[in-house]
């Protein structure tokens, strides 16, 4: 059995602006209503909590983390 790789999406408060949008040029970003998504893929722990630092640091509401099967799908739904 592999081991896939971790992928986690998480979840902040409003629409990005692009100042924070070039603050996150290395992961993947969308939006959703009143949301904005961040996917991370290839991740340890040690990424996910500088991910998750950098968001504190820009003073970013964080409304969600999962870790989600890495399978290439699109966007989850907005929840």
């Amino acid at each position: 059995m592999t081991k896939r790789p971790s992928v986690y999406e998480l979840k902040i408060r409003g629409v990005a602006s692009d100042l924070v949008r070039a603050e996150f040029d290395d992961v993947e970003l969308w939006e959703a209503p009143g949301a904005t998504w961040l996917r991370i893929g290839g991740a340890d722990t040690a990424a996910l909590y500088g991910l998750i630092n950098r968001i504190e640091a820009l003073g970013l509401v964080l409304l969600k983390v999962d870790a989600v099967e890495a399978d290439g799908s699109d966007h989850p739904a907005p929840s």
